[in-house]
């Protein structure tokens, strides 16, 4: 993760990362910087990965597309996972599920301009 701080050092781009595992340390430092970090369902059922999202600011999540390449939705790709994330980042921000979706939104939007 350092490393590849160091590389985006001066990068004066939008940068996602995603699905983050490292330090909190570096963590920190890219949401210092004002990148963005998608997760996932998966991330809620794991130590580090609710560690990791409970340090994540609203306005810099992004949820993940990819979810057929997790456990459990290769076979069964459906949109369900969304709303297990939705739920954890309600319950972790304090805000309905409905802000928590509109943020989700935003942040897209704001990747895209």
């Amino acid at each position: 993760e350092k490393d590849c701080l160091d590389i985006l050092s001066s990068f004066n781009g939008k940068v996602i990362f995603h699905w983050y595992s490292g330090g909190i340390t570096c963590l920190r430092t890219a949401i210092d910087r004002g990148y963005y970090f998608s997760i996932n369902h998966q991330m809620i059922k794991s130590n580090n990965g609710r560690k990791i999202i409970n340090e994540l600011p609203i306005n810099r999540i992004l949820i993940e597309s990819d979810a057929p390449f997790t456990v459990g939705l290769k076979d069964n790709y459906n949109f369900s996972f969304f709303q297990e994330v939705i739920n954890y980042l309600s319950i972790v921000h304090n805000i309905d599920n409905y802000e928590i979706q509109n943020h989700i939104k935003h942040n897209f939007k704001e990747i895209l301009m």
